[in-house]
């Protein structure tokens, strides 16, 4: 997330508070931080940037890999997406389900 580009007129499409949000999240800011900065909720941060993310498709054929090195990120380390779950429930559908 610390790696999140947009350029302007991508931010068009925001309210001054989501824009300022991604701002600062590009910027390297922390997402509890950036919420407690703006006064909006952690997950709405989460959501925002969420949003945005799916709107990025990586280039296709494009391993993870190079994907990470062009945007300056890193995979979710194992602590990281526990966390995740425990605050969002979990992301990924368990074997009976799909």
């Amino acid at each position: 997330m610390r790696s999140l580009s947009l350029s302007a007129q991508e931010l068009d499409g925001f309210d001054p508070v989501e824009r300022q949000a991604l701002e600062l999240v590009a910027a390297g800011r922390h997402p509890h931080d950036v919420a407690e900065l703006l006064h909006i909720g952690e997950p709405d941060v989460f959501r925002l940037v969420t949003a945005v993310l799916d709107e990025k498709d990586p280039p296709v054929g494009s391993p993870m890999e190079s994907v990470h090195a062009e945007l300056g990120s890193r995979p979710a380390t194992a602590a990281e997406l526990r966390e995740f779950d425990e605050l969002y429930g979990p992301s990924l559908l368990s074997d009976d389900e799909g």
